[in-house]
């Protein structure tokens, strides 16, 4: 069985829907990556998958290579540094970018969404005031 939850994130990827921590109907914040399999409606479960608990993250598919996880708050509601995660169920996670100084400031609640090997962030809360950034991460391998 499946808890029910709010302020998670997700995407599809390869006919799976790809489901990130969040809440639970406890206010505790739920663990791991669900997956819902669109073509036999099978769910699992991947309880200790991830870069950690976290909240009101964003999450962008990216075609053909997995799920992207960016910024969000902790169980503490600590806001996460923002990194970008690979989620992937057939492989463990991965980070494939560390917060830059020049950058998006720490955020949850923001929008992320991908396009070829461009991911794109925009707006959120950073525990001061809603942001208006745009930002862009290039995922093109050095030539």
């Amino acid at each position: 069985q499946f808890v029910a939850r709010a302020h998670h994130c997700g995407a599809v990827h390869q006919n799976q829907l790809l489901v990130y921590s969040g809440q639970d109907q406890t206010f505790l914040t739920a663990r791991g990556l669900c997956v819902l399999d669109l073509a036999t409606a099978a769910w699992a479960q991947l309880a200790e998958y991830g870069p950690g608990l976290r909240i009101d993250a964003a999450a962008a598919a990216l075609d053909g290579v997995g799920m992207l996880i960016l910024g969000g708050v902790d169980a503490a509601f600590s806001f996460e540094p923002v990194d970008v995660w690979l989620l992937r169920p057939a492989a463990p996670a991965g980070r494939l970018a560390e917060q830059a100084e020049n950058g998006p400031r720490s955020h949850a609640c923001g929008c992320f969404c991908a396009q070829g090997l461009h991911a794109y962030c925009f707006g959120g809360f950073d525990g001061q005031g809603d942001l208006d950034e745009l930002w862009q991460l290039s995922l093109v391998p050095p030539s």
